[in-house]
């Protein structure tokens, strides 16, 4: 067994290949070696052209870790080779010669260091030091926030444009205790980041947004406390009883803007075509929140749009309610995620269309399901 094991080893099989094969551990088939005054062999050598490749790739800028990947062997074994031939290495870092032209032209086009940094998986203070070190006067980073901090006014009780916003949050928000933060989810849904220059106009706060999460972020304590008093919560269950404040009847407004920020988030506008060839089109609100669900509806009772509430649902179907709905609350610019046929579309233009449907003109056979809404959506394309 043990001639047979050395014969293996002198044909060029690898250790861990007999030692699987008979079973046996790796300091055992050394002690063997040793025993019949076998050399041990080196794993690999590499002949001229190859250690040429492995010096060439490090010269480029090419981390040991991906030169090994290539040669199917360990990092180690690399760096002994450039370092027996006493081969100068780099420091540790992972900007090279060749990296910053492009990175200063990347700054002075307007990108962010922070930006920069994302590209090249590296510390934005890193990429300051190579530009400061390259002549690059670096611009200030609060510069631009004070810029627009001066033309700011921070709103002082409820305001329509703060009435709004906490219909946002109070759809989609949520607020972490530990973290002294507030979150709005659905950024990929808003365009032109509308919340973040919206809470900017409104507290003085600028937010920023998580691109992997899409989602924006708010830190401010003030902010979070002075929504509280307009709000008892913005993270609730459902059997949470969420007091909204009653100054959302002061002003007719107040009530109009609170309400197009929670439909617009948590509502829905439904215009299809059942199998009979008839219409179906209303506009929807789903809440878990029984006391928030009521809330609304006297709200909507109190702007007289005519609706129905079943269990987690409030229902406008009516063409009166549709329209008064249309007129005095609506939606904002946001993209429908999911749906057949309407996604993509934006929930403001789809209400159009809704409405639309009520005109004499417009006709009232529109033939099979398919053909019906080839014919809405084609309707919807114009409007938009």
């Amino acid at each position: 067994m043990k001639n047979e094991i050395i014969e293996e080893y002198l044909k060029g099989k690898s250790i861990k290949e007999i030692c699987k094969k008979w079973k046996i551990k790796e300091h055992q088939l050394y002690y063997l070696i040793k025993e019949h005054n076998v050399k041990i062999r080196r794993i690999h050598y590499y002949s001229e052209p190859e250690i040429a490749r492995i010096i060439f790739l490090y010269r480029k800028g090419i981390k040991l870790k991906e030169i090994a990947k290539e040669f199917k062997t360990h990092e180690s074994s690399i760096y002994h080779i450039l370092n027996r031939r006493k081969f100068k290495f780099f420091r540790r870092r992972k900007i090279f010669d060749h990296h910053i032209p492009e990175i200063i032209s990347l700054y002075n086009s307007g990108l962010s260091t922070q930006k920069i940094a994302i590209k090249y998986h590296v510390t934005k203070s890193r990429i300051g030091y190579w530009l400061k070190k390259n002549g690059v006067k670096l611009k200030p980073a609060i510069e631009w926030n004070k810029s627009r901090r001066k033309k700011i006014k921070i709103q002082h009780g409820l305001t329509e444009d703060k009435a709004l916003l906490i219909g946002l949050l109070l759809s989609d928000g949520s607020e972490s205790l530990k973290a002294n933060n507030i979150t709005l989810g659905g950024k990929e849904k808003m365009e032109d980041d509308f919340p973040l220059i919206l809470a900017e106009q409104v507290y003085g706060i600028i937010g920023r947004r998580d691109t992997i999460e899409k989602r924006y972020i708010w830190h401010s304590e003030n902010m979070r406390d002075d929504l509280r008093k307009y709000a008892s919560s913005i993270v609730h269950n459902p059997e949470d009883r969420i007091m909204l404040s009653n100054e959302f009847f002061a002003k007719k407004n107040y009530l109009t803007n609170f309400l197009k920020g929670y439909f617009s988030c948590d509502g829905a506008v439904i215009l299809n075509i059942d199998r009979k060839g008839n219409m179906n089109r209303q506009v929807s609100l789903l809440s878990r929140n029984k006391s928030l669900l009521e809330s609304i509806s006297k709200m909507l009772n109190y702007l007289k749009i005519y609706h129905t509430v079943s269990n987690d649902f409030i229902h406008i179907a009516t063409k009166n309610g549709i329209k008064n709905f249309c007129i005095h609350i609506n939606f904002l610019p946001i993209k429908i995620a999911k749906g057949r046929y309407w996604r993509g579309a934006t929930k403001d233009k789809l209400l159009e269309l809704l409405v639309s449907t009520f005109d004499k003109n417009f006709p009232k056979n529109l033939g099979s399901k398919e053909n019906g809404m080839k014919i809405l959506r084609q309707t919807y394309l114009q409007l938009s």
